[in-house]
């Protein structure tokens, strides 16, 4: 196998990977052949997932699982820690100091229900991993059941205090009900030196009131410039969470230069109306259209575009088609036509009168995950959407399998379960 073409070797190995062969087959022959080595390594170890238990997994088995393997460490630039026994452990912050500092290359964290322990007022608290972050990624599907060890505020904030740099912030999935971390004069906490994101992610995470005012008194609002709210289905109902997004929007709004909002009820038509008033520098205006009410899918979407942005440039309507039959399709579209004209028509105000010289318009497919093609009524009526736009040259029209603000990583990945009796 030494003797083979790299071409040739690099050929054999895409074809086994296509074919999904054992990830695990295809390292042992790493073990045999020095080329093979080179070539597949650095694939096969590019994304690390691993899956543990606290009580299984000690600060003096850390060292060893990389021991004699540093060739493989080194491959490593994304690494998916998932936390099993988040119910009943808190997982060692010496530990997650261990293995990120054995993975030189690491660039992209994604941790799930890893219940980080350790006191938030303890004065060790301290950058432990002298690296910069590409991504990091925090989801806690089960914190806000009963039984979590550690409440989610301290796990996120002592997880980012780990990295001396952080490009893109991703919570997903996290119930923040933790008041005694809001920083004001009664609790007396000190505030941690944590890195500021350029890019924050804010999924389905809940109550915003609360996350919020925690992530501006630890200062981590301060250097945002791409702000993403829109990927969750969730729509804003509380008028407490709306209060906190106009206030996260007032926080950010000397740096943010990206924003994709989430859904809002519509009683809050008026609010949206002047929501990104304070943004002195926003560029790009990414709104997510949900095919499921023909007239309130597209007249939710003009409320935000009253307010005037004169900086603004690039406007993207992201339509999510999940549509049904040929009848039910051609049925949404001929209802929907008034809406979409009067949307066109705020767009084509926009571009006479102000920066906007640029509009996105993606259909990204529901239908692909199930292997199922576009139904050709769906993309005819796509295709005669915003004629006047078109004619003026600034209607650019992509079709999407995800959101193309979706920062995914990719590579093979590898899936380990480190379960020591």
């Amino acid at each position: 196998m030494d003797n083979l073409p790299v071409e040739l070797a690099c050929a054999i190995f895409a074809q086994l990977k296509a074919r999904k062969k054992n990830k695990q087959d295809l390292a042992s022959c790493s073990l045999v052949s020095r080329r093979w080595r080179q070539i597949t390594l650095p694939q096969l170890f590019e994304k690390l997932r691993i899956t543990y238990r606290v009580h299984d997994y000690s600060k003096e088995a850390c060292p060893a699982e990389s021991e004699g393997k540093p060739d493989i460490a080194v491959f490593v630039h994304s690494l998916d820690l998932t936390q099993d026994d988040w119910t009943t452990e808190a997982t060692d912050p010496e530990i997650l100091s261990l293995i990120f500092n054995q993975l030189p290359s690491l660039r992209n964290v994604e941790l799930t229900n890893v219940c980080v322990g350790e006191t938030f007022g303890d004065p060790s608290i301290e950058h432990v991993v002298d690296r910069h972050l590409d991504r990091l990624r925090i989801s806690l599907d089960h914190c806000n059941m009963s039984g979590y060890p550690v409440p989610p505020t301290p796990c996120i904030l002592r997880t980012i205090s780990f990295f001396r740099s952080i490009d893109m912030l991703s919570l997903r999935n996290g119930s923040y009900r933790d008041k005694t971390l809001v920083d004001d004069h009664s609790t007396g906490l000190p505030l941690l030196s944590l890195p500021a994101p350029k890019q924050l992610e804010i999924g389905n995470s809940f109550p915003l009131h609360l996350l919020i005012p925690i992530l501006n008194s630890q200062s981590l609002l301060r250097n945002v410039e791409t702000l993403i709210m829109g990927n969750a289905k969730r729509i804003i109902a509380d008028d407490k969470d709306v209060q906190a997004i106009e206030y996260l929007l007032t926080y950010v709004s000397a740096t943010l230069l990206y924003f994709a909002p989430p859904k809002f009820e519509y009683k809050y038509a008026d609010v949206q109306s002047t929501l990104l008033s304070p943004l002195r520098k926003l560029e790009t205006l990414y709104l997510t259209i949900w095919t499921v009410d023909p007239t309130a899918d597209w007249l939710d979407t003009t409320h935000l575009l009253r307010s005037t942005i004169p900086t603004l440039r690039t406007v993207h309507l992201d339509v999510q088609a999940d549509l049904g039959t040929q009848r039910e399709t051609k049925r949404y579209f001929e209802k929907a036509a008034s809406c979409i004209m009067h949307l066109e028509d705020i767009l084509m105000a926009m571009a006479a009168s102000g920066s906007l010289n640029r509009v996105i318009l993606s259909l990204t497919d529901h239908n692909s995950a199930m292997k199922r093609p576009f139904r050709e009524t769906v993309i005819f009526h796509f295709g005669k959407i915003f004629p006047r736009l078109r004619k003026q040259g600034i209607l650019e029209c992509i079709r999407l399998s995800k959101p193309e603000h979706h920062i995914s990583i990719s590579g093979l990945s590898l899936r380990l379960a480190f379960m020591i009796d």
